[in-house]
C-alpha cells in the first residue's frame, strides 16, 4: 500500500426539526404524536497530497517513481472522498393509559435518501458513481400491566417490519446525484419480525423475589434480490421461531441490599443493513445468508445503597451466544458479517453514583469484558474495557456537566494503529453548561472531545466541536 495523500478535512451540516402535540382525554389518558425530520450531509476539503514536482508545487496527478523502479499513475480521483447524506422523516404515535395501564405506540421511520457519491476529480463536475440505501421501518408494540398485591404481571406484543433497497448508479456529475445515467446494481430484502411476551414479577416474602418471563419471537426474512447487468437472484426466504424463557431470583436482606441471580435466553435477527449492503468498491460486501443469533446469558449481582448518598451496583456475567453475528474482514480485505458458530463472553461491571450534595453529582461505569469464539481466538470486535464517568451540577438555573468516556482498542493484532481502518482505543471527554434565562427558554453551550483526541475509528474521528443552542417550549 502506498500513501500519496489525504481527502482532506471532515465538514458536516445537519439540519433537525422536531414537532409534538399531546391531547388529554382525561387526567390519566392521553395521545401524543411527535415527527421529527432530519437531513444531514458531510463532505471532504482541502485534500493534501505528498506528492510534489520539481518546483515543489503539489501534484494530484501524474505519475511518482517508486523505490522498485516501477511508476504508478495516479489521478484526482485517487484523492476524493465520499460525498453524503441522510435524508430521514420519523412519526411517533403513543397512546397512554395510566388508570387501566396500558401503553400503545405506532411508528413509522422513513429514510428517504441515505448514501454517498465519490468521482474523478476534486471539483465534482466529473463523472463518478453513487451508492444509496433508503429504507422503511414499520413499528407497534402493545404492554398491558396488572398490579397485585404480591405480583405485578406484564404482558404484550411487539411487530416491526423493515424493507431496504441498495442502488448503484454511475453518475455524469459526480457532485449531482441526480445525474444518473445508468444503474449497476440493485439488491435489498424485507424483514418482519413478531413476538409476544409476558412477566411476572412475584414477591415470595418480605426478603424474597422471583421474576419469571417468556417470549415467543417470529422472524421472517423474504423477497430479497440481486440484480445487475448479467444476473438476477431471488434469495431464498427462510423463518425462524424462538422461544426465550428468563428466571430472576433475587434476595433482599435489608431495604438497601439486594442480591440477585438470573438467566436469560435471547433472540437477535440481522438487519437489513448487514443482509443486504453491497458495495465491494469500498470495502463492503452484502452477506444474504446470515441467520439470527442466540444467547445464554447467566448473571450474579449487588445493588446496594451505602446511605442516602451512594448507590453501587455490581454485576458479574457469562454468555454463550450461537450463531454469532460479528465484522470479520476477508482474505480479500473486504468487510462482511457473518455467524461465528460459537462464542463466549464474560465480564463484570461495576456502577457508582455519589450525591455529594444538593448540587453536585458524581457516577463512574465500569465494564471489563473478554470474548472468544468457539476455537478460543479473540473476538476483536469487543472492547476488553470500558469506562464512562462524570460529575453533574444543578443549582436553581443552571446545569452543567463534565463527562469522560474510555473504550480499548479492537485493532487485531496484524492491524496499525493511528491509520485508515484501524479500531483505536480512545479517551474523549465531553462538558457542557445551560442556562434556563426564562420559564420556557434554555440557552446551552458544549464541547465535544475537549482534549482534541486523535484517533481512528474505520475512518478518523471527529476532532474538537462546539455547540450552541436556544431551545423554546410553548
Amino acid at each position: 500500500m502506498y500513501i500519496l495523500g489525504q481527502p482532506g478535512g471532515g465538514r458536516s451540516e445537519d439540519n433537525t426539526y422536531n414537532f409534538k402535540i399531546k391531547y388529554n382525554f382525561t387526567d390519566k389518558q392521553s395521545m401524543t404524536y411527535r415527527y421529527t425530520h432530519d437531513k444531514y450531509k458531510y463532505f471532504a476539503t482541502d485534500p493534501v497530497t505528498f506528492i510534489h514536482d520539481a518546483d515543489g508545487k503539489p501534484m494530484f496527478s501524474g505519475s511518482v517513481l517508486l523505490p522498485d523502479g516501477k511508476y504508478l499513475d495516479f489521478t484526482e480521483s485517487d484523492f476524493t472522498d465520499y460525498d453524503g447524506r441522510r435524508n430521514i422523516d420519523r412519526h411517533a404515535l403513543q397512546y397512554k393509559d395510566d388508570e387501566n395501564n396500558i401503553n400503545f405506540n405506532l411508528g413509522l421511520t422513513n429514510v428517504k435518501d441515505y448514501g454517498y457519491a465519490t468521482g474523478s476529480d476534486l471539483a465534482g463536475q466529473g463523472s463518478g458513481n453513487d451508492s444509496k440505501y433508503p429504507s422503511k421501518a414499520y413499528k407497534a408494540d402493545f404492554q398491558k400491566v396488572w398490579e397485585g398485591s404480591k405480583n405485578t404481571v406484564v404482558a404484550g406484543f411487539n411487530v416491526q417490519k423493515d424493507t431496504m433497497e441498495y442502488v448503484k448508479a454511475n453518475l455524469s456529475k459526480w457532485s449531482d446525484k441526480d445525474s444518473i445515467t445508468s444503474i449497476k446494481s440493485r439488491m435489498g430484502g424485507t424483514n418482519l419480525n413478531g413476538a409476544l411476551f409476558v412477566q411476572d414479577d412475584l414477591k415470595l416474602s418480605d426478603i424474597y423475589g422471583l421474576t419469571m418471563g417468556l417470549r415467543l419471537d417470529h422472524y421472517q426474512k423474504k423477497d430479497g434480490f440481486f440484480d445487475d447487468a448479467s444476473t438476477h437472484i431471488d434469495q431464498r426466504e427462510e423463518k425462524y421461531t424462538e422461544l426465550s424463557p428468563k428466571l430472576a431470583f433475587r434476595y433482599m436482606p435489608d431495604e438497601d441490599t439486594t442480591y440477585y441471580v438470573s438467566y436469560g435466553h435471547s433472540f437477535n435477527a440481522p438487519s437489513l443493513y448487514k443482509l443486504y449492503r453491497h458495495d465491494p468498491a469500498y470495502g463492503y460486501v452484502a452477506n444474504p445468508d446470515l441467520k439470527p443469533e442466540t444467547s445464554d446469558t447467566f448473571e450474579v449481582g449487588l445493588k446496594k445503597n451505602f446511605g442516602s448518598k451512594l448507590y453501587a451496583t455490581l454485576a458479574l456475567y457469562t454468555a454463550k451466544t450461537t450463531d454469532m453475528i460479528n465484522a470479520e474482514t476477508r482474505s480479500d480485505g473486504k468487510k462482511w458479517y457473518v455467524n461465528i458458530d460459537e462464542a463466549k463472553r464474560q465480564g463484570a461491571e461495576l456502577a457508582l453514583d455519589y450525591q455529594m450534595d444538593n448540587k453536585f453529582s458524581t457516577f463512574a461505569n465500569i465494564n471489563l469484558q473478554h470474548a472468544v469464539d468457539g476455537a478460543g481466538d479473540r473476538i476483536y470486535s469487543i472492547p476488553k474495557q470500558l469506562l464512562k464517568a462524570g460529575v453533574k451540577y444543578n443549582y436553581d438555573k443552571w446545569t452543567a456537566y463534565i463527562n469522560g468516556q474510555y473504550v480499548s482498542s479492537r485493532n487485531t493484532e496484524k492491524q496499525i494503529g493511528g491509520k485508515l481502518y484501524a479500531e483505536d482505543g480512545f479517551f474523549t471527554a465531553d462538558a457542557g453548561v445551560s442556562y434556563q434565562f426564562m420559564k420556557n427558554g434554555t440557552i446551552s453551550f458544549a464541547v465535544n472531545n475537549i482534549f482534541d483526541r486523535d484517533y481512528w475509528q474505520w475512518y478518523k474521528a471527529d476532532g474538537r466541536s462546539w455547540n450552541v443552542g436556544v431551545d423554546f417550549t410553548f
